[in-house]
């Protein structure tokens, strides 16, 4: 049975001073950009606030927690986001990504999303699914 924790990273707690310090540096792309969630934080943090932690899923793309790799032991997907154990799943979210840029990951699952999709489709023709 697996066990999930949900909680912040004991890495997560560390870096946050520093996240603080870089946001509050100069960002002329942060100050072209209206987002209201990552802006206020800016503000607040460029503003001399606190570096606070949200809730998981609140300003981040929780990912990792079903890695990719070759080997069944060490990963819980093949290459085509496909379960080692369980041939019909496929998980396409962020989960298959072990870390990511700072860039929104969201065309990254599409892409893979598609991929997986006509692996998919083609095993089913091959009657392999």
């Amino acid at each position: 049975m697996a066990e999930v924790v949900l909680g912040d990273h004991p890495h997560a707690v560390l870096v946050a001073p520093h996240e603080g310090r870089v946001c509050r540096g100069p960002s002329h792309a942060a100050q072209e950009f209206h987002l209201p969630d990552v802006g206020a934080a800016v503000h607040q943090l460029r503003n001399g606030g606190d570096v606070e932690l949200t809730r998981p899923g609140n300003r981040i793309h929780e990912m990792g927690s079903a890695r990719m790799g070759r080997d069944p032991d060490t990963s819980v997907l093949n290459g085509w986001c496909q379960a080692h154990e369980v041939d019909n799943l496929f998980v396409t979210d962020g989960s298959f990504m072990a870390s990511s840029a700072c860039q929104n990951p969201s065309l990254t699952y599409m892409a893979f999303s598609a991929r997986a999709a006509n692996h998919a489709a083609d095993l089913m023709a091959e009657g392999r699914l």
